[in-house]
């Protein structure tokens, strides 16, 4: 009579054991693969972040021109940052982005449009894309270990092309006027009068042929109270726009 083995054989255990470490390494890979994917979904929502950050920022008035103002507007150049109205980068080449595996490797102008300067006027209006080009570090997300982010620049430049103003597409407008001593009497001397009103003064001129002087410019306000309530609100303006950089240069 043959003997009934109740326990389990070697070679049994072997293959339990084989099975159990196979296991294992799935089950540690399907872990990795786990955190490479909250990895990524972490990387994308920072770049996206990033983005909207560094975008919203050159809306607020002066960052732009602070940042590039003086420049050439060039294909391919690269730029070292955004920077507040301090001057210190607020955002620059070689920031790593928070909780992120990405860091930020170059700035730079692309798809650079150009118009033409107007007769009698100095200034032109030009679109440019601003590239970003981010790097990853490590393996621990899935994608691209290098992304290309841009956004469209409404840009102001000179007749050489040098940046005079700029803002993100749809925000760029003319410059602010100025603060005027006389405002409350709405008699504006002639260098107080700024770009805008100047601009449009000479454009009038010209289409009606007549020469207006500082004077007539004058009386014609003080005795207008339609223009009075115009200036009224512009130098309001001029107070807001004051109290708009006054933030903007807090620390």
């Amino acid at each position: 009579m043959k003997n009934k083995s109740t326990g389990f054989s070697l070679v049994e255990v072997m293959i339990a054991i084989a099975l159990m470490g196979a296991a294992a390494v799935y089950f540690m890979k399907f872990q990795q693969n786990q955190m490479r994917s909250q990895k990524t979904v972490v990387n994308s929502a920072a770049l996206s972040e990033y983005m909207t950050s560094i975008k919203g920022y050159l809306t607020k008035p002066g960052v732009c021109q602070k940042s590039f103002g003086e420049l050439s507007l060039k294909e391919d150049e690269e730029l070292e940052g955004i920077v507040r109205p301090d001057g210190e980068f607020k955002y620059a080449v070689g920031d790593k982005l928070a909780s992120s595996s990405f860091k930020l490797e170059s700035m730079s102008f692309k798809d650079i449009f150009i118009g033409k300067v107007p007769d009698g006027e100095t200034t032109a209006r030009a679109e440019a894309q601003l590239e970003l080009v981010f790097k990853k570090s490590g393996k621990g997300s899935y994608g691209n270990k290098t992304i290309k982010k841009v956004f469209e620049l409404d840009i102001q430049v000179d007749d050489s092309n040098v940046i005079l103003d700029c803002a993100p597409l749809g925000h760029l407008s003319l410059p602010s006027s100025s603060s005027s001593s006389d405002s409350e009497s709405g008699d504006l001397g002639s260098d107080e009068l700024d770009k805008a009103f100047d601009s449009s003064m000479q454009s009038a001129m010209k289409a009606t042929g007549k020469k207006v002087d500082q004077q007539d410019i004058n009386n014609a306000i003080k005795n207008n109270p339609q223009l009075q309530e115009a200036m009224k609100s512009m130098n309001n303006l001029k107070e807001l726009n004051k109290k708009m950089e006054e933030a903007l240069n807090q620390p």
